[in-house]
């Protein structure tokens, strides 16, 4: 498991819950990507909609895994069951690393497996809120698979991370390390 990608699903669910109305959900799409009239496809609503109810979901099922509980195993499958994973195809080793540099100065890694949509019929409202619950779902599988495999869950293994309530009474979410006894 790596943090980078889990503070991606983790930053999109304390976004979330700062977002009173629709407006304030559209204002974290960049302004190149609110077209949602331009194609066929999915009406701003819907979209929204779609990206709430996903966020939601991974919220839930967070909270449930933390608890210990039996997960929406049927919920989070129907929204992984879409994906479309690829290999990005370097073309050569400086490549490699030229784009492992770029990622390291950014403070993430390279990503050579990817999350990708097939979905270029859609405008591009819905096709950046779809490659986003997408990613963050893929993202939150790897966290439950994490997690799953840890001999000490429901509790943590220390050097382990996990995902916790911060502890500033913001209601936000923290990745933090896990460190003394097994919890």
């Amino acid at each position: 498991m790596y943090p980078e990608q889990q503070r991606y699903w983790v930053s999109l669910l304390n976004l979330q819950r700062t977002w009173n109305d629709d407006e304030t959900a559209l204002g974290f799409l960049p302004p190149r990507y609110r077209d949602f009239t331009s194609k066929p496809s999915w009406p701003e609503r819907k979209a929204l909609t779609f990206l709430l109810n996903n966020l939601e979901l991974i919220r839930e099922n967070w909270r449930r895994l933390e608890a210990g509980e039996t997960l929406e195993w049927d919920l989070l499958n129907a929204g992984l069951s879409g994906l479309t994973l690829r290999l990005q195809p370097w073309r050569s080793v400086g490549e490699v690393r030229n784009a492992s540099r770029s990622k390291v100065d950014l403070g993430g890694r390279l990503e050579t497996l990817q999350v990708t949509t097939t979905h270029t019929d859609l405008n591009a409202g819905t096709r950046y809120i779809r490659a986003t619950v997408e990613r963050a779902l893929y993202y939150f599988a790897h966290y439950v698979d994490a997690r799953l495999a840890d001999p000490a869950y429901p509790g943590i293994t220390p050097g382990r991370w996990r995902v916790v309530l911060a502890d500033d009474g913001s209601g936000d979410l923290a990745l933090e390390q896990a460190t003394g006894n097994p919890a």
